[in-house]
């Protein structure tokens, strides 16, 4: 299931800094994955997060691969 938790914001945060946004919902138990995009001087960085206490199931992690794969602007072929 994919959606977004929320919407859009512009934020200017200092180097070496950080700042909060916004907040995620969770509940104790959950495991999910988070997709992670932004835009900093016109360069996208993408990234993910695995939210949850281990163990995940193996299956679940395969599911969650390609999703990892798509955001990623790192050939994977090459692996």
């Amino acid at each position: 299931m994919k959606r977004t938790l929320a919407p859009v914001r512009v934020a200017q945060v200092p180097a070496n800094s950080n700042a909060v946004i916004g907040q995620v919902p969770v509940h104790r138990g959950d495991q999910q994955l988070y997709l992670l995009e932004w835009e900093s001087d016109g360069i996208r960085g993408v990234n993910h997060y695995i939210l949850g206490l281990p163990p995940f199931a193996l299956n679940q992690y395969k599911r969650w691969l390609p999703h990892i794969q798509g955001i990623n602007p790192f050939d994977w072929s090459s692996n």
